[in-house]
């Protein structure tokens, strides 16, 4: 109660010198710009993609780091399409995979055509082929911070497919 007390009447100072309104509205400012690229994904630029899927396949396609790579490298609707006993059974068929080329198509932001080649348990490399990419950065920080850009760390694969001609 004393405590409430004093903070009422410290509350009650402010406000009569007019000083807790900006407080707030700064406060407010602060933690919604700060936030804000949390909920709207940060751009994330190609060189930082194509870092994010090369380190992404290296994670995925090692027995000992897939399950790592499900929960740091995959946003929260991803994990919820695909369950992490099916992503590592179905990763556990590859002992890695070649990134050939990583292309943004013209007019995309945060999509990516990464041209791969799976590598099965025999070593063989199997034929290129597209995978699109759909990344979002997870810096509360970029977006807000002149000239930063997202670090490949703090990119997260919201979707992939295959292009089939």
């Amino acid at each position: 109660m004393i405590i409430l007390g004093a903070i009422g009447k410290g509350v009650a100072g402010l406000l009569k010198h007019g000083i807790a309104p900006a407080l707030i509205a700064v406060g407010g400012a602060v933690v919604g710009g700060v936030l804000a690229p949390l909920w709207t994904g940060s751009s994330v630029d190609r060189p930082a993609a194509e870092e994010f899927i090369n380190s992404y396949y290296r994670e995925v396609t090692n027995p000992e780091t897939v399950e790592r790579a499900w929960s740091a490298r995959l946003t929260v609707e991803q994990q919820d399409r695909q369950p992490i006993t099916g992503f590592a059974d179905w990763w556990s068929d590859w002992s890695g995979v070649v990134v050939n080329e990583v292309e943004q198509p013209p007019g995309t932001r945060n999509t990516y055509v990464a041209h791969v080649a799976y590598v099965d348990k025999n070593g063989k490399q199997h034929s290129y082929r597209p995978i699109v990419f759909v990344v979002t950065c997870t810096s509360p920080l970029v977006g807000r911070v002149p000239g930063l850009s997202c670090d490949s760390g703090d990119v997260r694969l919201s979707d992939s497919w295959r292009v089939v001609d």
